[in-house]
């Protein structure tokens, strides 16, 4: 009779600690879900401004309270069990507009853990601050790399795009006719900082430039795991990609 206790006791601890292991990790999925809804606001508060400054607002950016194109609650300032502050620096004879957002937990730890920071440059950063304001000096964050290998390959054909409209810029501009590296563009302000070091959403860029000539390759960089396919784009405009296993796609590869 005390040995059947025994393993009673024993297989109700049991339970006990796997229901709690359980619990624990739904809080943990709860916390990694919401932040994703966090991100979306952010993004949409972000995209709001821009069109506030780019029309309404000519050149300028707004407080959450007169920004348009919101919904009431993120117009509040809290929405997802997050707060949002934002600080609008106002265009000067000097230096145009600019705004930072922040966006901490209401409640540490319950309502989430990360804080978020992001800015005119539109780079997202973001780290447990254990509560208290995000900044600039914290770890970036690819929000492609939130959603995995799918997201990467969207986000690397995106910044493809991306950098080949950026070369035609820098051409027209400050290159005189020439075409220029990533650090070229990104001095340029024509690409963001991240996509300037050569490496984002699981992927590494390769920009090689001669005289009337550019192309740019991007690979995965741990193929299979961060993506599958292998992208090519130079100065015709076409984009190609191809599951190469890991090597460089060309010209000759499948159009997309």
């Amino acid at each position: 009779m005390r040995e059947l206790t025994y393993l009673t006791r024993t297989a109700v601890i049991s339970l006990l600690l796997l229901v709690g292991g359980a619990s624990a990790q739904s809080a943990l999925s709860s916390k990694q879900f919401s932040e994703s809804f966090v991100i979306k606001a952010i993004n949409t508060i972000v995209s709001a401004e821009f069109t506030y400054s780019a029309t309404d607002g000519l050149g300028s950016y707004a407080a959450l309270s007169d920004l348009p194109y919101i919904d009431n609650a993120l117009a509040s300032g809290t929405k997802y069990g997050y707060r949002f502050v934002i600080t609008v620096t106002p265009r000067s004879n000097d230096a145009p507009s600019r705004f930072e957002l922040a966006a901490v937990p209401v409640s540490y730890r319950k309502t989430g853990i990360r804080s978020f920071f992001i800015d005119t440059s539109n780079e997202l950063h973001g780290a447990d601050k254990y509560g208290e304001q995000a900044n600039a000096d914290d770890p970036y964050i690819d929000q492609c790399s939130l959603f995995g290998a799918r997201d990467n390959e969207r986000c690397t054909a995106e910044e493809m795009h991306g950098i080949f409209s950026a070369e035609m810029t820098y051409a027209a501009t400050t290159g005189s006719s020439q075409f220029g590296g990533l650090s070229e563009l990104r001095n340029a302000s024509l690409i963001n900082s991240q996509l300037g070091t050569g490496t984002i959403h699981g992927y590494e860029f390769t920009v090689t430039t001669s005289p009337g000539y550019f192309r740019i390759t991007a690979v995965p960089t741990t193929y299979n795991v961060t993506g599958k396919l292998s992208f090519y784009i130079d100065n015709a405009g076409v984009l190609h990609a191809a599951d190469k296993k890991g090597l460089a796609a060309d010209e000759h590869d499948p159009v997309i």
